[in-house]
């Protein structure tokens, strides 16, 4: 009978991505995602794809979300203006 796959949460997708950044090692990256959720790590591969999705993308989730170009640059406007000094 073939195990179940589980889903992992962004939660355990984040920590996994800041692990192997921490250690430069998915094997170690997955050692702590054992001892720190109880459950056997997402295979070795698995992991390496998310730590290549998120250095590409800045993400861990699925999808292709991309805000429109106007409401980035609507945001970036805002959050120099907040940051000017005020004279």
């Amino acid at each position: 009978m073939a195990s179940a796959r589980r889903v992992i949460s962004v939660i355990e997708k984040a920590k996994l991505v800041c692990w192997v950044e921490e250690t430069n090692s998915v094997a170690m990256a997955a050692r702590r995602y054992r001892a720190e959720f109880g459950h056997p790590a997402p295979k070795l591969e698995t992991i390496k794809k998310l730590h290549q999705q998120f250095m590409e993308t800045g993400s861990v989730t699925s999808g292709s979300y991309s805000p429109s170009q106007s409401a980035t640059m609507a945001q970036l406007s805002s959050v120099r203006s907040f940051y000017e000094p005020r004279l």
